[in-house]
């Protein structure tokens, strides 16, 4: 299902990718693309299960600065039952030798999941919204790390091995041009 999946995003300019209620699975990693978001059924109807270990399932990584926006992911039910050290959803800006990359608006919606590493890794990233996210059984559930204005509203981490939460700054944000959660994480 991986390949199909990548080539209807691949296919789009923008728009959004509608997955009807039934299970796909993901031997490789998708990768998301600005302003097309991934819909389904709903979260107890569509299921994306993860088919190899050390994979990230929904993965977007800035590859240079400047600024993109338009991630959103609503409505599934991501597993990871029966593999090892695999990441949900991963949303990365960029960062290297003082040029900084942002993502803007990364909305995650109405999603569960289930026995992952590390669940929900954000990075970078400037008014993400974090909205009816459940993660169960995941070694780490959710990461954000350098985001600004975020929003999480009714999220959960439960019956995990690790940490549930963890919002992380650089420090810099206070004059320095940098980022932290500290700028509007609620």
């Amino acid at each position: 299902d991986s390949t199909a999946i990548q080539n209807a995003i691949n296919s789009m300019p923008s728009g959004t990718v509608y997955f009807p209620a039934g299970q796909y699975k993901l031997n490789t990693q998708i990768n998301l693309k600005p302003a097309v978001s991934l819909v389904s059924y709903s979260s107890s109807q569509t299921k994306l299960i993860a088919g190899s270990n050390s994979m990230t399932m929904l993965n977007y990584a800035m590859t240079g600065g400047g600024g993109v926006s338009g991630i959103s992911i609503k409505g599934f039910y991501l597993s990871a039952t029966g593999k090892t050290n695999v990441t949900g959803i991963k949303v990365h800006g960029y960062e290297s030798g003082g040029t900084l990359g942002r993502v803007e608006f990364v909305q995650l919606t109405d999603i569960y999941c289930l026995d992952f590493k590390l669940a929900v890794d954000l990075l970078l990233c400037v008014g993400p919204t974090l909205e009816n996210v459940l993660v169960q059984r995941s070694d780490t559930g959710f990461v954000l790390e350098k985001c600004t204005d975020s929003d999480v509203i009714g999220c959960k981490a439960n019956l995990g091995s690790g940490i549930g939460f963890s919002l992380k700054g650089d420090g810099l944000a206070q004059g320095g041009g940098g980022s932290a959660y500290d700028e509007g994480t609620k």
